[in-house]
């Protein structure tokens, strides 16, 4: 597990996936960050990558071969390395593999990067890079967060998610 750390929050990340675990306000002693209860979703924030949703028959083509992957891809079910660390940054890194290929015939190289800053904001950043000059990479890339609401007695019409053009926005009321 990674943590990440400033005066007022805790991030932890995990490895597997390089799935935020925790997002901890130490003096509200609030968990914004969905606990993973296994009774209706054991997740807290799956990383999805080479694909978000479904395939059709769970298979695609790539000249002329067929793959079989899992919904959402298998990124939330690999371990990354951690290519750089501070005490309120990391990037974790997931590359192709020959296990990868056998569901993916692509190079690739996808990055995921935590930054806690000053002002208490938790910028996370998907960064895919194709690592085969000679062919085009295929691939869709988002978050599955799951929140850990209502908060300390609100209720569920207090909160909304906002999304604008290269901005996403949790607001907590």
């Amino acid at each position: 597990m990674i943590k990440l750390e400033n005066e007022e929050i805790k991030v932890e990340i995990n490895e597997l996936g390089a799935e935020l675990s925790s997002v901890w306000h130490k003096q509200a002693k609030l968990e914004y960050i969905w606990t993973a209860d296994p009774k209706y979703w054991g997740r807290h924030a799956s990383n999805l990558f080479p694909i978000v949703g479904r395939l059709r028959g769970d298979q695609f083509q790539v000249a002329g071969e067929t793959y079989y992957m899992n919904q959402h891809g298998f990124a939330r079910n690999s371990t990354f390395t951690v290519v750089e660390s501070s005490a309120t940054k990391v990037i974790f890194r997931l590359g192709d593999t020959p296990e990868t290929h056998r569901v993916y015939p692509f190079k690739f190289q996808f990055d995921i990067s935590y930054e806690l800053t000053d002002d208490n904001v938790l910028h996370i950043a998907y960064i895919v890079h194709n690592t085969d000059t000679a062919e085009s990479l295929f691939f869709s890339v988002g978050g599955h967060p799951a929140f850990n609401l209502p908060l300390d007695g609100g209720k569920f019409s207090d909160y909304y998610v906002s999304v604008e053009p290269e901005k996403f926005t949790i607001a907590f009321a």
